[in-house]
Formats: structure tokens, sequence, C-alpha cells
């Protein structure tokens, strides 16, 4: 059995990195930088420098250490759409994980497109991020039998889907609550996966952020 500290340092999508994302304007960023689908499908390829990668997609949002010398990046966007015509908006959460060897070129690497929902309320100050993560549906999941699928039926799709430093493909939900005045509060859930799309192990945790 991983120990809980193996388990943190395995499992990448971070609450903290989220709420961040919240900030980012996309602005006149490059496609590349922007995460922008048909852009990162023509610019990265197997056997690229962590250079060459860096050099299209900027400075990762987080980079981590595996074993035998791997390292990941993770690039990720949280786009919002043009106009705002509810309370509620559904917000685009680009991300890309390059996973490189130990000669610090790429060796795998993922792309994916989640969605969250932000909703703000000047009435109560009171702003939140993603849908609510119930402990009553975490406890259900079975280490080594729960499915990528019956993931997705329990919590709906995931905020983000990628790598750990170690090559194994993971799935997070996040979930941030906050106020105008400042305190903030998450839940996430990181699930990592093996080959077969089946839980392994799995990380729930609220952070004071």
């Amino acid at each position: 059995m991983i120990k809980m500290k193996q388990i943190e340092r395995r499992f990448g999508w971070s609450a903290l990195l989220l709420t961040l994302l919240l900030f980012i304007q996309a602005g006149c960023m490059s496609p590349a930088r922007k995460l922008d689908e048909a852009a990162v499908k023509q610019s990265i390829h197997n056997g690229q420098t962590l250079a060459e990668v860096r050099q299209l997609f900027g400075q990762p949002k987080r980079s981590s250490t595996g074993t035998a010398g791997r390292v990941l990046d993770v690039f990720c966007v949280l786009l919002a759409p043009p106009g705002r015509s509810t309370a509620w908006d559904s917000m685009d959460v680009r991300s890309l994980h390059v996973l490189y060897g130990a000669d610090n070129r790429v060796e795998k690497f993922t792309y994916y497109v989640g969605k969250t929902r932000v909703y703000s309320s000047a009435f109560d100050q009171q702003w939140q991020v993603g849908t609510p993560l119930e402990e009553g549906k975490v406890s259900q999941i079975q280490r080594n039998v729960t499915t990528r699928a019956e993931l997705l039926r329990m919590f709906g799709a995931a905020t983000a889907e990628g790598l750990d430093a170690y090559g194994d493909n993971t799935m997070s939900w996040t979930f941030i609550r906050g106020r105008d005045n400042g305190s903030k509060s998450s839940r996430e859930l990181i699930v990592r996966l093996d080959d077969n799309s089946v839980a392994v192990d799995y990380l729930f945790q609220r952070v004071n952020l």
C-alpha cells in the first residue's frame, strides 16, 4: 500500500493551482500558450526536448520529478466564455501533461479539456468553482475495482485528466468555495488509474486556501 505522502507526491492536480488559474487572462497569448487543441497537436511530439516544449508553451504551472530521472511538466489554462449571460459560467480547463525521460526528451504526453462551473453572488459575496464533492460517493470508490466509466457516472466529467510523474494516468475533480473577504476552502479528489482504466488509488482531501 502506498503511504499518504507518496500519494501526495504522485498526484499532480492541486486545488490551489486551480484557484490561481482563476486569475489568468488569456489575452494576447499565442494559440500554443492558450493550449488551443489544434496548436497543441501540431506543436508537440515524442522526442522533443524539455527546453523546446517550454519554449512553445511557456513555463509549466507545476513541475515534479518521478523515478529514474523522469520529469513531469503540467501546463494549464482556465478560459472564460466571451460573455456572461447568467451567474453560472461554464469555463474550459485546458491541461497538457508532458512526461520526459532521463534524457529530458518527451516520452509521453496527454491533452485534456475539462469543464468547470463558476458561480458568484453579489448578494452574499460568495463564489464557488466546480461541483460539490460528496464524501458518501467518494467512499464508494474501491481500489482495483472501480472503473473510469463508473467514476464518470459518480462524479461527472473530470476537471482534469493527465499523468503523474511516474507515468500513470490520473483524473481529478476540484470544488472551491470562497467569499469576497478572502476566505476560501476546497475539496479535491484525485484518482490514479492503471492501464485498464481501473482506479488503483485515490486521494480525497480538504484544503484551506
